[in-house]
């Protein structure tokens, strides 16, 4: 990745500010985690799933849906109504998949890229 812009919003997601995280499930025999992203008036926009998440540090809901990517695998972003609050999670994959369920792959492929 040639600069930290590769590494911001890496799920593509449109007005990731203005959207709002929920912890849907995490699976801890296949450590997998699913958010859902909902816009402003409830509607999912999108799922995101986690696969092999090794930790994990994040509330069940929040505002913001910027992930960054650190490291090799640490997905990050700062919520905007918890301001001492970074939600982090650690996973050798991460994927979008849209409304409809089809799985998108920007972030995996981000992962991979470089």
């Amino acid at each position: 990745m040639s600069d930290n812009s590769d590494r911001r919003n890496i799920f593509h997601l449109d007005n990731p500010d203005g959207l709002k995280c929920r912890v849907v499930s995490f699976s801890i025999g296949h450590s997998i985690l699913t958010i859902g992203v909902e816009n402003d008036t409830g509607e999912t926009v999108a799922i995101l799933k986690f696969a092999s998440v090794e930790f994990l540090s994040l509330p069940v809901v929040w505002e913001g849906a910027n992930f960054e990517l650190r490291d090799a695998h640490e997905f990050v972003l700062y919520p905007r109504n918890l301001s001492s609050v970074k939600v982090s999670v650690f996973a050798s994959n991460a994927y979008r998949l849209d409304e409809e369920g089809q799985d998108l792959r920007f972030a995996f492929d981000a992962l991979n890229s470089g």
